[in-house]
């Protein structure tokens, strides 16, 4: 049986390298399958995520042993999308590991029947959080659309010196952590700036 990567980023600023390197150091076979998506997380629709169908699907006919990610609001951020992601994934016997759920891992060092109510009131409680937060970051969209007043909305987009970036990294040896802090832009935005400048 296979094991599968699964990585979403919503935004032009995200990119899935990162989420990778993160999750590689959880992956303990170099025999996987890499899913990368582009998603919004305010949008649920199944069909507007054609890789996490099939996956879904893979792991129905019992062709996976692992699903890892990054973080499980990557899978969901609708509380009862998610529980029932979680539960087909129990049922077919695929363990779901998380890079930032650490905790979830750790549910195996509890004496039985208590591992099971925990994981069950951790996993719905997890979610509700994940849907709640979901909810938040949309009403506070909305509210930007709404206060515009026919003008461009949304974050500023900032000012990119591509010179000074390329400089940091080359001339001062700055990691991409430390130039992103420096210029004050997200270090995403540096990475790419970096290898469109051949820097990195």
């Amino acid at each position: 049986m296979r094991v599968a990567i699964y990585l979403r980023v919503s935004t032009e600023e995200q990119t899935p390298e990162d989420q990778l390197k993160d999750v590689l150091g959880l992956v303990k076979t170099k025999d996987y399958v890499l899913i990368n998506e582009k998603q919004s997380a305010f949008k649920d629709d199944i069909r507007a995520r054609p890789k996490f169908k099939e996956l879904i699907e893979d792991v129905k006919k019992g062709r996976l042993s692992h699903i890892y990610c990054w973080d499980l609001d990557r899978i969901y951020r609708n509380r009862t999308k998610f529980v029932g992601f979680w539960r087909l994934c129990k049922l077919n016997n695929v363990k779901l590991i998380s890079y930032r759920q650490e905790w979830l891992n750790k549910l195996e060092n509890i004496p039985e029947p208590f591992n099971e109510m925990i994981e069950d009131w951790l996993i719905n409680f997890y979610g509700w959080i994940a849907e709640d937060e979901s909810k938040k970051k949309s009403e506070r969209v909305k509210k930007a659309f709404e206060n515009h007043n026919g003008k461009k909305w949304g974050r500023p987009k900032l000012k990119v010196n591509k010179s000074e970036i390329v400089r940091l990294r080359i001339n001062e040896g700055l990691s991409i952590r430390d130039i992103a802090e420096r210029v004050g832009i997200d270090k995403n935005k540096v990475y790419r700036v970096l290898v469109s400048q051949k820097a990195i």
